[in-house]
């Protein structure tokens, strides 16, 4: 009786487990690099597993997402490929890559480096960035390291090595310039009150009282009300100019240069 030849590509299973107990099989996914053979082997404990991990491996080797064989690789080792081939090759400056070398070193290898690049969860990633804040970190900072993770975790999910970006997920901390909203509020305070103020005047007793006669109040120049008056009138007319200056102009301009001129 002779045996019939499998097809090129097909894969086989062992109908039988091995010594260990675990049911093989072989999944034929290409050429390597050196041009051999690249298959894959797999092990379970049942029959029906094997099969079912059998058809997970040709169902992303057809879809063009299988990645290279071998181990998946840690994080650690994405981002050593990553600055020492991926940006060296494209040109990047010599003490930038030195940069995200520290970034590596100090902040992502110690909290993620050992974790393989297709199991790193978006929340195990804010956690760390929740850590690096309460350890004292710029929010700054913390944008720089989201964006070397992020920027190599695109390079794998276009080679097809891992199926998405978890930095995707994650919302970096929003950078905010110094006394930027203290100031705004205080703009916000003064031009409340000043317009409160002239509401009170415009209400008070006495102009309540010269209305019902029929004639204006009567302010002289040099009473200590008049100057009052004048000098409130004054700093309102100049706060609103600089309020529609924030309203009007740019807003990445700095706030604290405008507060300095008042």
């Amino acid at each position: 009786m002779t045996g019939t030849r499998r097809a090129n590509g097909e894969s086989t299973l062992s109908d039988h487990p091995n010594r260990r107990g675990y049911y093989e099989a072989k999944v034929w996914m290409g050429t390597k690099p050196d041009g051999r053979p690249d298959r894959r082997h797999i092990e379970r404990k049942s029959l029906p597993a094997v099969r079912r991990a059998v058809r997970e491996l040709e169902r992303k080797r057809d879809a063009g997402i299988a990645g290279k064989p071998g181990r998946v690789p840690t994080v650690e080792q994405m981002l050593t490929r990553h600055l020492d081939v991926v940006l060296t090759q494209r040109g990047r400056a010599p003490r930038t890559v030195d940069d995200y070398w520290s970034k590596c070193r100090n902040d992502i290898f110690p909290r993620w480096g050992g974790q393989r690049i297709d199991r790193l969860l978006p929340e195990q990633i804010e956690d760390g960035y929740a850590e690096m804040i309460r350890a004292g970190h710029a929010a700054s900072h913390v944008r720089k390291v989201h964006a070397i993770l992020s920027s190599a975790y695109e390079e794998q999910v276009k080679r097809g090595n891992v199926a998405r970006n978890p930095c995707r997920l994650v919302e970096p901390p929003a950078l905010r310039q110094p006394g930027q909203k203290a100031m705004l509020q205080d703009l916000k305070d003064a031009d409340g009150q000043q317009r409160q103020l002239l509401v009170n005047r415009e209400d008070g007793p006495e102009n309540r009282q010269a209305g019902q006669k029929g004639q204006p109040q009567q302010v002289h120049p040099g009473d200590a009300t008049s100057r009052a008056l004048s000098h409130d009138v004054n700093n309102l007319a100049r706060w609103l100019r600089r309020i529609q200056e924030v309203r009007a102009g740019p807003f990445c301009r700095p706030i604290w240069h405008i507060v300095k001129q008042c």
